[in-house]
């Protein structure tokens, strides 16, 4: 049974389209751009292990408000994209309005 969404509520995710037909989200996680592959020496301080991603020729992904404690780091508000969530949440919630099931 999908929850009742009401009007008000369908129109809101309509309205927070953008002009081109998308939503934006926070994206909840950012990389370091592709820098080649990097010194031949691994990378062997402690830096970067709480934060699962190693020096800055590793893309593993991490938070953007929570980076590595280490220059060229910096604490940053999250990069807004799409993201199958946003899509998949806000369209559940229109298909919900157009065609509630119901027992």
């Amino acid at each position: 049974v999908s929850p009742a969404v009401t009007e008000a509520e369908a129109q809101k995710v309509v309205a927070a389209l953008q002009d081109k037909g998308y939503w934006l989200s926070p994206i909840p996680a950012v990389t370091n751009p592709y820098r080649g592959d990097g010194p031949k020496a691994p990378y062997t301080g402690a830096a970067y292990r709480s934060k699962h991603v190693g020096d800055i020729y590793d893309t593993s992904p991490y938070p953007a408000a929570n980076p590595p404690d280490i220059a060229p780091y910096v604490k940053r508000e999250a990069p807004q994209g799409i993201t199958t969530t946003t899509f998949v949440t806000n369209m559940g919630k229109l298909i919900a309005f157009v065609a509630p099931v119901t027992t």
